[in-house]
């Protein structure tokens, strides 16, 4: 009996691990998602890294290359404010024609994906209209 119970110890632990790291990888996709959705930050360093493996760029050409994707960007918001409206607009459509294709076992799943992604979007929208009337932030 006592190695049934040990058996059953090291698969608990095992299944414990499996849903504390799935878990772990969620919360982190997210924090990452909502960064590149909120900030022009992460987007402009994966651009100058880009650049930098085939340029080898100096750290001031780095930074200053940084900086001007960053202002370009918030330039075009500045400039183009329905923009995130109208991208919002074409994802919800598409958002509903995927879930015509789910399975009843998939479409709540599915539907909290959309949830989380949508609030992130609503969060951009917010601070890109703000950025308009407040201008880019420091």
């Amino acid at each position: 009996m006592t190695g049934w119970r040990a058996y059953l110890t090291v698969v608990g632990i095992f299944l414990a691990g499996a849903v504390a790291g799935a878990a772990a990888m969620h919360l982190y996709r997210v924090r990452i998602e909502r960064s590149i959705a909120t900030s022009p930050e992460p987007v402009a360093q994966a651009a100058v890294m880009l650049l930098d493996r085939e340029l080898s760029l100096s750290n001031t050409q780095e930074e200053r290359i940084r900086q001007e994707l960053v202002d370009a960007r918030r330039r075009f918001i500045a400039a183009h404010p329905s923009l995130l409206v109208d991208m919002k607009a074409v994802f919800e459509d598409a958002q509903e024609r995927i879930g015509q294709t789910l399975t009843p076992e998939q479409k709540p799943i599915f539907d909290r994906i959309v949830a989380e992604r949508r609030a992130l979007f609503d969060r951009a929208i917010a601070e890109s209209n703000s950025e308009t009337i407040s201008g880019p932030r420091p």
